[in-house]
């Protein structure tokens, strides 16, 4: 597992990765998205399931979690009048958000633990992973590859 600081940074670096995408106008989703809204989902999930489950793990003995992304959400509803930029910006300061509460944990803070149903015990360094799994996904649909 990578150092601590050196996982935040890339956390934040990942956000930051979006500036550098060329948004095209069309879908690239298999579901259609159009980039802006993958990038409102990007936004979505950092707010209501890594922020949510980081603080949950810091409040709460090994939280125990079923999934990782919200079902049955309107992504166009939400974003589809947004634009590339907007999101992107929302993008890199919500993630600035996330980074500022990984480094202002503690050694007990970073060492806590969740279980989820798929991936089992999970320390608040592998939810990072994760968030940077999720994030490099989205990402390369963005670019097309």
């Amino acid at each position: 597992m990578p150092e601590r600081a050196e996982l935040v940074e890339r956390l934040q670096q990942s956000a930051e990765r979006a500036r550098l995408l060329r948004a095209t106008t069309g879908p690239v989703a298999p579901d259609g998205w159009p980039p802006h809204i993958i990038v409102g989902h990007l936004v979505y999930v950092e707010q209501h399931v890594w922020q949510v489950r980081l603080r949950e793990m810091a409040s709460v003995d090994l939280p125990v979690w079923e999934w990782w992304e919200p079902s049955g959400v309107d992504w166009a509803g939400l974003y589809g009048h947004r634009t590339w930029d907007e999101m992107v910006d929302e993008l890199v300061t919500v993630r600035s958000g996330t980074t500022a509460y990984l480094r202002g944990l503690d050694a007990a803070g970073w060492a806590r633990k969740g279980r989820h149903d798929v991936f089992g015990e999970i320390t608040v360094a592998a939810l990072c992973e994760e968030i940077l799994t999720h994030d490099h996904e989205h990402l390369r649909q963005i670019a097309g590859g």
